[in-house]
């Protein structure tokens, strides 16, 4: 579902390949009902539909939809007709989300297989195709309007997009030259230095000069036929994952650089961009504490594949141990040049002693105590429970809603979750 920005229509898309818009409006009777009236129905061609998006400027109202097959449609909603399609290359995988720039100057969008693709919208020409360093699902996008590791830039000039892909983890990407300029990621307690420190990368994958071409030189045989399997399989998946975000300044001025997430560990946390310790959790799982620091990146942040440095090097950096200098048989990439040539990145880590993060999980922590099993005199004893104010499955999706007058707004942040609950937090 997707509320469409300066106006007061709704769109919403379904597993059978249907987009509805609506129209809401407040009736003038007695309680002041709320009524809805439909728009417009668009059908894809027997194909889900994945993401929907809006894309609002002074000469289009465009609503985004991507299906399954690979197809972004934008329909114009003032014209009432198709303005134009954009195609994925199968073998990339379906699309999982879409983002773009205010100034709609630019769509990035990303796939179950880990790419993410950047469109110039001016002249709807592919521009990059990169892929994530850890080869799972982009869950989510959403852009970024500077970091304090950036120099001051036009909130529209540079590509900057949140990505969550990986295990807990959150990364601030230049689209333009494939740069990792922030982390944001979640650990166990127990994680090691190594995980804390490390920056994820992509990999620029070129674009076939012909339409009709497939990334085989890149992919493989093999990796096309992967690709289609993938494609063929549900899209569900529970790999420990962020798959809701949510940026407060994209919607309330006013709010300083933060961001919001939520995923399968049930919590939603709140991430201070500037200052990565003033960083907190908003709801969790019971009593279980989590821990926010800043952590300096390796030196070598910007190979893409930090592990061909010398063992000495590596040394060095967790034992301060004084080592040889790095090797320098490897090769430097073009992108390795560019990105090492910018300031290191931002790196904000969660250290999480919640259940979830225990051997077992959720599971394992419930067994471990009292056999495993509560007798049912013990519950009968223990009384009514309120119930959690956490959610129990995980959370899908975050928006923020403001409520009260211009004078004295009061913004609530609402979210969803895959327990068919909707909770709503001051």
């Amino acid at each position: 579902m997707k509320v469409l920005t300066n106006s007061h229509s709704v769109a919403s898309a379904s597993s059978d390949g249907t987009v509805h818009v609506f129209r809401v409006d407040k009736v003038n009777s007695v309680g002041g009902n709320v009524q809805a009236s439909g728009l417009k129905e668009l059908r894809a061609n027997n194909s889900a539909v994945m993401t929907i998006d809006y894309l609002n400027n002074v000469t289009e109202a465009l609503l985004l939809y991507a299906t399954r097959d690979g197809k972004i449609h934008a329909w114009d909603l003032r014209m009432r007709r198709e303005a134009w399609t954009l195609s994925v290359s199968p073998e990339l995988g379906y699309v999982t989300c879409i983002t773009h720039s205010l100034d709609v100057s630019w769509l990035a969008v990303g796939t179950s297989r880990g790419f993410l693709c950047l469109w110039d919208l001016r002249f709807l020409v592919l521009i990059r195709i990169w892929r994530h360093s850890s080869h799972r699902a982009i869950h989510r996008l959403q852009p970024c309007l500077g970091l304090p590791n950036t120099l001051p830039l036009d909130e529209t000039s540079v590509p900057l997009v949140f990505v969550a892909a990986g295990d807990g983890e959150i990364a601030v990407f230049d689209l333009s030259i494939g740069a990792c300029r922030a982390v944001f990621r979640t650990l166990e307690a127990q994680a090691s230095e190594a995980e804390a420190c490390k920056c994820p990368t992509l990999l620029h994958v070129p674009i076939p000069h012909r339409s009709r071409s497939v990334l085989g030189s890149f992919l493989g045989i093999v990796g096309i036929g992967t690709a289609f399997d993938e494609i063929s399989t549900s899209p569900l998946s529970e790999e420990p994952s962020v798959r809701a975000m949510l940026c407060p300044s994209l919607h309330l001025r006013g709010i300083g650089d933060a961001l919001i997430t939520g995923g399968e560990d049930r919590q939603l946390r709140y991430w201070d961009i500037r200052n990565g310790k003033q960083s907190y959790t908003i709801c969790g799982n019971g009593e279980a504490k989590s821990f926010y620091d800043n952590q300096a990146p390796p030196n070598d942040w910007w190979r893409m594949n930090p592990l061909s440095s010398s063992s000495a090097a590596v040394a060095q950096r967790f034992d301060e141990v004084p080592a040889a200098p790095m090797s320098t048989t490897a090769a430097i990439t073009k992108p390795e040049m560019a990105w090492s040539k910018l300031s290191p990145p931002l790196i904000t880590v969660c250290q999480d002693s919640s259940l979830y993060s225990s051997p077992g999980g959720v599971a394992g922590a419930a067994a471990s105590g009292a056999g495993g099993v509560e007798s049912a005199i013990s519950m009968e004893r223990r009384g009514l429970v309120p119930p959690s104010p956490a959610h129990t499955d995980c959370i899908l999706d975050l928006t923020l809603v403001e409520l009260g007058s211009s004078q004295n707004p009061s913004p609530m942040l609402v979210s969803s979750g895959r327990d068919a609950l909707i909770k709503v937090w001051k």
